[in-house]
């Protein structure tokens, strides 16, 4: 009995939750879908992007502050690109959520804090990615894949970070000689 009331309970504060943040986002403005071409973020996107990455990419990050910094400029960059490469449906989703969490009150109601990106503690942002990878809720676990491969992906595709993961790159394949005829 107990666990069901606690199930019942987890429920209607997920639901009420959720009907929250759509009645509120209903009035928030959302910027328009940049074309591909970008710029796509804004310089609040990049403190996302940042704050996400060195949470995500603990340990595979530069140890010195000013290399760390260079390789979280980097994921901007390359992020922006992965987006340009979207189609525009996604790019459209990923903007809706980049918004939604620019915005404090669904920051504090989706990842339990209120100052910005700029100024959030990794350990705050762990808490809240783990929160998310493990919800019960389909959409935050969507979100949280979303992020994560969007930056694990981004960083590791870049060139200047392959030698911090002893990755010598792509092989070298060797095209066969054509004849001329």
């Amino acid at each position: 009995m107990t666990m069901r009331l606690l199930d019942r309970r987890a429920f209607l504060k997920a639901g009420l939750t959720g009907a929250l943040l759509l009645g509120a986002a209903a009035h928030w403005p959302l910027r328009a879908v940049h074309a591909a071409d970008g710029p796509w973020l804004s310089r609040e996107d990049g403190d996302l992007v940042r704050a996400l990455g060195g949470v995500m990419l603990r340990g595979s990050l530069p140890v010195d502050k000013v290399r760390q910094v260079a390789a979280l400029d980097l994921l901007v960059a390359a992020v922006e690109r992965a987006i340009g490469y979207q189609p525009a449906h996604i790019r459209a989703e990923l903007r809706e959520l980049f918004d939604l969490l620019q915005a404090a009150p669904a920051r504090l109601l989706l990842c339990g804090f209120w100052r910005p990106w700029a100024r959030a503690e990794a350990e705050e942002i762990d808490d809240f990615l783990q929160w998310w990878r493990g919800s019960r809720l389909e959409l935050l676990r969507l979100a949280y894949l979303s992020f994560h491969e969007l930056i694990v992906g981004s960083y590791f595709g870049e060139p200047q970070s392959w030698q911090r993961i002893g990755y010598d790159g792509p092989p070298e394949i060797e095209r066969p000689a054509t004849g001329a005829g």
